[in-house]
């Protein structure tokens, strides 16, 4: 083999001037941030002081008026966190007019990019005014884009324009049902005007209308729907009363259990007014309930345990009642249900055992044990400091236990150790699959198979491209003769020696091919950036937080042994900057005091809430609302791993989104409202989107909350930086344009809740597919892909530039490496699991793109770079290699790793500050020396973590983390960042 030097040269001097200009670029743009913030945040000053303070509008409005955006932009930014004087708003939309800024945003409604219709929607919004008002009515009917339509009607809104109300009602039946949610939510602003419309819809009675009727009845009150639906309940028509009923159960309960509706024939109507008595804690009203408990009517007594349990929680002096009833009764479906119902207050109960009550909490445990509800009391115990009466319940649960093994089983797997023994029990616990990743023969057959494929291919490819410069082709192809005998010459030519050294140059084109398809994401990340970064710059918090408009969202936070974190992190997740979120905190067995502290820290008080969804999950043991903080919930479980408590709170979880965390990661103030605004720029189903990670290893954190950003000392976490950047920021960015991203980090995803409770949550032995993987962020994006492919729903899988999250990466390389096997191995195993999907135009660009993909270039790519790595070091030792391939490798391998790394550094410092100068230069040093054997090692791991998984089933290990500032050591299945 040969090569031309100039070819070699020329590639250099191109690959060497991308570089140069990328870090020039990269300089330029920092200071050109830095520039235009101190000019925006003097401007403001200026405006604050000068106009609001009274200081004066001296030379203000002429220095404005210079720059017609900057106007725009401050006009914006301080109307959302203040209301400006009518007369300085005036001033300024003046200014902007006479610049004909509003002219020009008119003129674009009409445009053809979706981005310039939305950003003058946006736009006129903030400027207001007649013109303004006019031309977005106008654009409204004719627009095709809902999410186009959504911003038009936000604005007008925001205006109080009024006469958009019928427009609006006029393509709400037909609208989708994300757009008539966001809608419905801000059309209370309108007020009277509204409810005189409402009237004339009720009255020209549109059966089109009716869905939409219930749909703003269930969102806000008012006089005019209250009596539509006392109509509606009775109505003749069942379906009309149905719905009627399950609204008015939340906005008006008196109208349901004060009318007979508590009798009445239709079970559905009977169910909520049971359930609306909840809100009548009176002894009329529990003594029906408790005779609720005895019906042959499932859904009853389960209506009136909810209410039942609402009641002695809001009023726990009725819990005696309770008791008492539980006691007398010889029912013995009462006695379970009313058991059920007790279990919210069981700690309590248990805590009397010493007083007159005690037979009470024997018959309380005896019936719960018998109906395998005991996960409660695994909780207590875990908690328990009082040991006389931990010696009373033992006794009590001893004797219990004497012939009944099915419960003894049960205590023996989730009892606390220290109590096992009193009991005289010994930990049994069933083979843990969990810990293990699974591999079915056949897929260990095809694996062994590959890995055999990939040892010959090496020569063969070396062999092939030998027989085609010898002719051979030509030869067999043509049908000449001395075909046999040009196979034989090069058969007995193959030299150890010739292969040695050609494998060179077969392992420098692989590299420029790979490099390649980096680089292309590199360009698709940018393109997918610019575009993004269009979209938040015409954002503003005003729009952000109108009612309803973007996505309710529920954080699952699973914890495992946090005691030290636990609270810092749940206190920066209270105060995250978004208008509609819950945090869920899933303790996951903890052995030391992380519940302990959250109960104490927050104020937790133990709740019976039902689960909205049923994925099977380890037992819970209890659920705790904060006294102090309405919107924090946590759940206390049997340990079953991160996936296992995602699980846990995905069933708990009543937002429209769960947004997926580890509990050791900080997400930035502003995090969810720019990863959550992406789901109201598209038509398209925003099924996941992911954020970025970030090494928090330098940084300075205070409170749980991200005070300055520093790089890191440590050179291994400088490395990882480097890769992080060059994951997140270019790699997934790239996908994500063509909607062909497989994986969502387990540390910081959004998931639409409805899509991940119908492909059955999170792969654990308890799921329904009762298995498990050790990569259960990346399975469950692709379980998404294939599950909305297969229904044909138009849907995006979505990476946000802007969304951050910082964690803690490996500071030893022990610990690196076995992060690193856990990533590749979660790779492979999500391969095998969704094999199918391979190659398959079915399933879009996944199949035909992203998973070749994966396979060439993530799962065999290494073998194929360790060898060329070996290779090139024998041909050095041999002296095989010689100038030109030296170079070209040099340039295949080293240099273009380098503009990647570098081009991943220029896209991640785009319009953002996260490192000054002086830390800027070391990333782009160490972007060159991490090709010099940091990617080379990584590299290698993935090949050994590749044989080791096909021979050798491993357990999770331990991850070691020193907890952002504080020691800890965490179960590496409690956090996964991949």
């Amino acid at each position: 083999m040969s090569l031309d030097i100039s070819f070699i040269t020329n590639l250099l001097i191109v690959l060497l001037a991308i570089t140069g200009a990328m870090i020039g670029l990269l300089f330029f743009s920092k200071h050109q941030y830095r520039r235009r913030n101190r000019k925006k945040t003097r401007m403001s000053k200026l405006i604050i002081d000068g106009v609001l303070k009274g200081g004066g509008e001296t030379g203000l409005l002429d220095q404005l008026k210079r720059d017609r955006k900057l106007m725009f932009k401050l006009l914006k930014e301080i109307g959302d966190s203040v209301e400006l004087p009518a007369s300085v708003k005036a001033k300024l939309v003046e200014g902007l007019r006479e610049r004909k800024l509003e002219k020009s945003m008119i003129g674009q409604l009409d445009a053809m990019m979706p981005l310039k219709r939305i950003r003058a929607a946006m736009g006129l919004g903030v400027i207001g005014g007649t013109a303004a008002e006019e031309a977005m009515y106008n654009r409204l009917t004719k627009e095709p884009k809902w999410f186009i339509r959504l911003a038009l009607v936000h604005s007008l809104v925001r205006l109080e324009y009024t006469p958009v109300i019928p427009v609006i009602f006029s393509f709400l039946p037909e609208a989708p049902h994300w757009f008539r949610e966001k809608v419905i939510a801000v059309l209370p602003v309108f007020g009277e005007e509204l409810e005189r419309h409402l009237k004339f819809m009720i009255e020209t009675g549109e059966g089109k209308n009716r869905g939409l009727l219930f749909e703003l009845a269930d969102r806000f009150p008012s006089a005019v729907l209250n009596q539509y639906l006392q109509d509606s309940l009775n109505s003749k028509y069942p379906v009309l009363r149905r719905r009627a009923a399950a609204v008015l159960e939340k906005s008006d309960p008196s109208v349901m259990y004060g009318s007979g509706y508590l009798h009445d024939k239709d079970l559905f109507v009977r169910v909520h007014a049971v359930r609306s008595l909840a809100s009548k804690p009176g002894e009329a009203e529990i003594d029906f309930l408790l005779g609720i408990l005895d019906s042959d009517q499932a859904e009853e007594r389960r209506a009136a345990r909810y209410s039942l349990g609402s009641i002695i929680t809001a009023e726990p002096k009725h819990l005696e009642k309770l008791l008492d009833r539980f006691m007398d009764t010889g029912k013995r479906l009462l006695k379970q249900e009313l058991a059920r119902v007790l279990e919210s207050r069981l700690e309590y109960i248990l805590y009397r055992v010493k007083t007159d009550r005690y037979w009470t909490v024997v018959e309380v445990i005896k019936v719960l044990i018998q109906m395998r509800r005991v996960a409660v009391l695994f909780g207590f115990f875990e908690r328990n400091q009082d040991l006389s009466i931990e010696k009373e319940l033992i006794e009590i649960i001893q004797g219990l236990l004497e012939k009944d093994h099915q419960a003894q089983e049960m205590f023996s797997r989730y009892m606390p150790e220290h109590n096992l023994k009193q009991l005289g029990l010994e930990r049994s616990l069933p083979e843990n699959t969990r810990e293990k990743a699974p591999m079915k023969k056949q897929n260990r057959r095809l694996l062994v198979g590959l890995f055999v494929l990939i040892l010959i291919s090496m020569p063969l490819i070396y062999f092939l491209s030998m027989a085609a410069g010898g002719g051979l082709w030509d030869s067999l192809f043509s049908g000449k003769e001395g075909t046999f005998s040009l196979l034989k010459d090069l058969i007995l030519g193959f030299r150890v020696e010739g292969f040695v050294s050609g494998f060179n140059y077969i392992f420098a084109y692989y590299s420029i091919a790979l490099n390649s398809i980096y680089f292309l994401l590199l360009l698709l990340a940018l393109i997918h950036l610019f575009k993004q970064f269009r979209y938040w710059e015409i954002s503003s918090l005003r729009f952000l937080f109108s009612e309803e408009l973007l996505p309710s969202i529920s954080i699952l936070a699973p914890a495992y042994n946090e005691e030290l974190n636990v609270v810092d992190n749940v206190k920066s997740l209270l105060n995250l900057h978004y208008p509609d979120v819950e945090v869920i905190v899933i303790n996951d067995g903890s052995g030391d005091g992380t519940l302990s502290s959250l109960i104490e820290t927050f104020e937790l008080e133990r709740v019976d809430i039902e689960r909205r969804n049923s994925i099977p999950t380890e037992p819970v043991r209890g659920i705790y609302r904060s006294r102090s903080y309405s919107n924090l919930t946590v759940i206390d479980k049997a340990n079953g791993g991160k996936a296992d408590s995602l699980n846990a709170g995905i069933n708990l979880a009543g937002k429209d989104y769960i947004c997926t965390i580890d509990s050791d990661s900080l997400l930035e103030h502003e995090a969810l409202l720019k990863i959550a605004y992406h789901t109201v720029l598209t038509d398209e189903e925003s099924v996941a989107l992911g954020g970025n990670i970030l090494p928090a290893n330098g940084c300075s954190i205070r409170n749980g909350r991200l005070t300055s950003i520093n790089l890191s000392k440590d050179h291994l976490a400088r490395f990882q930086t480097i890769e992080y950047m060059r994951a997140f920021l270019a790699g997934r960015l790239g996908w994500s344009l063509i909607n062909s991203m497989v994986i969502i980090s387990g540390a910081f995803g959004l998931f639409i809740r409805k899509r991940v409770v119908e492909v059955g949550g999170y792969m654990t032995p308890k799921s329904r597919m009762e298995t498990s993987t050790v990569g259960e962020d990346m399975e469950l994006v692709v379980r998404l892909h294939e599950h909305l492919r297969k229904k044909k729903i138009r849907y995006k899988v979505f990476d946000a530039f802007n969304a951050n999250c910082w964690t803690e990466v490996p500071g030893r390389f022990k610990i690196l490496y076995r992060q690193r096997d856990r990533w590749h191995r979660g790779l492979i195993e999500s391969i095998l699991l969704h094999k199918k999907i391979m190659s398959n135009p079915r399933y879009g660009p996944i199949g035909m793109v992203a998973f070749p993909y994966f396979l060439l270039f993530e799962v065999i790519g290494p073998f194929f770079e360790m060898y060329g790595y070996i290779n090139l070091a024998i041909s050095l030792v041999l002296g095989l290699i010689h100038g030109p391939i030296i170079l070209f490798l040099f340039v295949a391998v080293i240099l273009y790793g380098i503009l990647l790394s570098v081009g991943s550094i220029m896209i991640a410092e785009n319009d953002v500050l996260y490192f000054n100068y002086k830390e800027t230069f070391q990333l782009i040093g160490y972007a060159v020396l991490e090709n010099f054997g940091f990617r080379q090692i990584m590299s290698f791991v993935r090949v050994f973590a590749y044989v080791s998984f096909i021979f050798k089933e491993k357990s999770w290990g331990v991850m070691e983390r020193s907890g952002l500032g504080k020691k800890t050591t965490a179960v590496s299945s409690s956090s996964s960042t991949s």
